[in-house]
Order: structure tokens, then sequence, then C-alpha cells
């Protein structure tokens, strides 16, 4: 009985060993457990794409990672990887890739195309040429897509025939390729080949009446015709498609405003920043509106709004300046006006501003005659107009050369006159300076009054 009991103890000990042993063979087979230790190269490239469709970039990269150390050959997931880097805007460690995976597979068109595209965005327009240039070598040359980057390229780079030469390759491949259609309309427009433009984003418009960027474009295009009806028109026609785009609501104000119809104007610009805060040129356009009630003060607060998202925004110190000198803040307006020349020290539209009050201010400390005959004189022959033969006019007032004054003021009227614009007030404006100079008296630009009319009714001139 004795052995019976011994034999029983002991077999009770190796099983409940053999229990023990086998729970912690689960638990530790548990803990060890990865699913991803297991995935091959394959499944790590596939699930990687699936993080990039959901934006898991870092995810991506990841898996990425892994399937090229279980197969450093894998050409797609070099390609791939570059565009998990694209999409976090590393462009540099992204053209390393998809050059790795030219490298393992050089008719790989994708990574062409991705590589080019990048360069692009990073302003390489030679190597975004070379990459497209294989692309359409290797497709013997049918893809349509690839002529139309090329062509943006040229076109970038000022290279209009053979950015016209492309997109019209483009066209012939595929005749309802509507981007064609549009960066070709562009290339017109830049050359100010205005009828040509229209026509090409009016074809686009037939092939996809659905085409968003078609309309913006022809809307753009009649905005510089002066055509501003059809503008709005178009407009209207792409906010109908995509009623959140800040973009086109701030052109259709602009648009409005040349029209002279304030309110509209304002509301536009006013939904423009509602939607996107951080659209610097909304606040810009805004503040003119401000400026030309005479809302001083809210004119400059968007202005400064503007700069503050955009530093280097040349227009809109140019218009804070203004602002400043109509408030009788010179000293500000002549910062505002300096700080323009030394971020784009060949803008003439600062020189002639700065000009300006060094020539016509009432505070004689902020005048200097002489300073303002030379940046007028410089402004005027950087970009020639009546306004700025007007400055130049009263510098030569404010140094006593009346003489000089009384002939250049009468050049300024006459040059004005004969332009396709006609402006009223201006005009206005340079026969009464030049009856100031007549009298042997220098010109003073007075401050404006600030208005106290919170209607936003008040009506205005065109810019």
């Amino acid at each position: 009985m004795k052995n019976m009991a011994r034999i029983s103890i002991c077999l009770n000990y190796i099983i409940l060993l053999s229990f023990l042993y086998g729970c912690q063979t689960i638990q530790d087979t548990h803990l060890a457990e990865d699913p991803s230790s297991r995935m091959s190269a394959t499944e790590r490239y596939n699930r990687g794409r699936s993080f990039i469709e959901s934006e898991l970039y870092d995810n991506a990269i990841e898996d990425f990672n892994e399937a090229l150390k279980l197969d450093p050959y894998f050409a797609p997931a070099h390609n791939s990887l570059g565009i998990a880097w694209k999409k976090k805007e590393k462009f540099d460690l992204a053209i390393a890739e998809f050059g790795k995976a030219i490298a393992l597979d050089p008719t790989f068109t994708e990574a062409y195309n991705n590589r080019g595209v990048t360069s692009y965005i990073m302003n390489d327009y030679d190597n975004a040429v070379e990459d497209f240039n294989s692309i359409i070598k290797q497709t013997n040359p049918v893809l349509a897509s690839a002529y139309n980057s090329r062509g943006i390229i040229w076109k970038n780079k000022r290279d209009y025939a053979k950015a016209i030469s492309d997109f019209d390759k483009a066209i012939e491949i595929n005749p309802s390729y509507t981007a064609a259609f549009n960066s070709r309309g562009i290339a017109f427009r830049e050359q100010r080949q205005y009828q040509k433009a229209i026509d090409d984003f009016t074809s686009a418009i037939k092939i996809n009446y659905y085409d968003e960027d078609a309309f913006i474009n022809r809307g753009m295009t009649y905005f510089l015709t002066t055509d501003f009806d059809k503008a709005i028109d178009d407009y209207n026609n792409a906010l109908k498609l995509n009623s959140h785009n800040a973009e086109t609501l701030s052109s259709r104000g602009v648009a409005w405003f040349k029209k002279g119809d304030l309110r509209k104007s304002l509301q536009d610009f006013s939904q423009a920043i509602k939607m996107n805060p951080k659209l610097s040129k909304a606040y810009n356009s805004r503040g003119i509106i401000y400026f030309t009630l005479r809302k001083y003060q809210f004119a400059i607060t968007d202005f400064s709004k503007a700069i503050e998202l955009e530093p280097h925004y040349i227009n809109a110190f140019n218009n804070r300046g203004i602002a400043w000198r109509n408030m009788g803040e010179y000293q500000k307006a002549i910062a505002d006006y300096t700080r323009t020349m030394e971020i784009n020290p060949s803008d003439p539209e600062a020189y002639n501003s700065l000009a300006w009050i060094l020539s016509t201010c009432p505070d004689s400390k902020s005048r200097d005659g002489k300073r303002a005959v030379q940046l007028s004189t410089k402004a005027f022959l950087t970009r020639p107009d009546s306004f700025k033969l007007d400055t130049l006019a009263a510098a030569y007032a404010e140094i006593g050369n009346f003489k000089e004054a009384i002939s250049t003021q009468e050049k300024s009227i006459l040059l004005m006159s004969k332009s396709r614009v006609q402006n009223k007030k201006a005009m206005d404006e340079f026969h009464n300076h030049l009856e100031s100079y007549k009298s042997g008296k220098p010109w003073r630009d007075f401050p404006k009054k600030e208005s106290t009319d919170n209607s936003n009714k008040q009506g205005a001139k065109s810019q």
C-alpha cells in the first residue's frame, strides 16, 4: 500500500509538473507571439500601403523598412517608402527611395513619376524633366500625363514653346484629358493670349462640366480681360461645385471690388477668412476694402494679420504704409515702405510710395526732396506710368525746381489721358497738383479723416 501511495504521489507530482510546464510554455508563447514577426515581405508591403491610405505614415514607414529587411531587392517597397516620406514632406528621403527603386528596376515608370513630381515640388525642374523624359521614352510615347507633367515644368521655366508642344501631344494622345487643356490654357494666359486660354478652359468644361479648376481658370482669365461679370459667373459655378473653396471666394471678392460692389466684396473676403484663417491674401484684400471705406484702423489690422501670416508679403507692407500715411503716422509709413524695399529691392511701388511721403508729407522732419527725386526716378524707369511721373513732379517741387515739376506733371496728365482705363479722380488730383506747382507751391498730402460710418455701404472707386 505504501508503495502504491508513493507511486500515486509521484504520478501526481509528474502530472503537476507537466501542467505547470505546459502553462508556462503556453504563457511564454503568448507573450512572445507577434503576428508581424511571421509576416512576409509582401504582407508587410501590403499592410504599409493600407497605412498610407489611412494617412498613418509612420506605421507605413516601419512596415516598408521591415519588408526591405526581409527582401532588400523589393523595388515597390522602396517606391512606397518614398511616397510615405513625401507625404511627411521629407523630400530628400523620398527622392533617395525613389532612386533605389529605379536602380533595382530601371523600367519602374511609377517611381520615375514619383521622383519627377517630388523634384518639381523642390523646384528642381531639370531633374524632374529628366524623369518625365524617361517615362515618355519607356512608354513609346503614349503616356499623356507624362507629357502634361513635363509641359508644366517647361511652363514654370518660361519655355512656353516646349510647354505648349507637350500639352498639344498630351491632348493628341487623349483628346478628353481636361488637365492638359487646363495646363495649356494657363500657358496661353501667362503669355497674355487670353482668347486661346479661354477656348482651352471652355473645352475642358465641355468635356467635364464638373471640372472646378476649369471654371476657376476661365474666371481668372475673364478677370484679366476686365470682363468682371463673366469672371463672377465662372467663380459662382466653381463655388456650386465646391462651396468651401476659400481661394475662389477670395477671387470673387476681388471681382466684386473691381465692379465697385464693396458690400459683396467684403462679404466674400470675410467668408474666405472664416473658412481659412491662414489665407493671407484675403486679409490683405479685405484691408483694401476697409481702406477704401476710410476705416484705416480696420485696414491696418488686416494688413498686419496678412504680414503675420506671410512675413515677406510686399503688397501688405506697402498697403499698410499707405494706411499709416493717411492717418498721419508718417514714420510708421516710412518704416513699412523701407521694409518693402528690403524684401524686394527691385519693387518700384515701394520706391514710389516712399518718394511720395518724402515729397509731400506735412511734417518737415519726414521730408527729403533730394532722396525723393532719386527714388521716384528709379521707380519710373523701372515701371513707367502716370502715377510715378506724378510723384517725380512732387519731388521736383519739393526741392524748388518748379520748372521740372510743371513739365513732369504735364507729361503725367498726358500719359493718364492715353490710358485704356480712365481714372477721373486721379486726373482731377493731377490737375490740382499742376496748379499748385504753377503757383510756386509744393504739394502737401494731409492726413485723411477716418470714416465713422459703420454701415459699410459707402461707395468707392475701383482699385
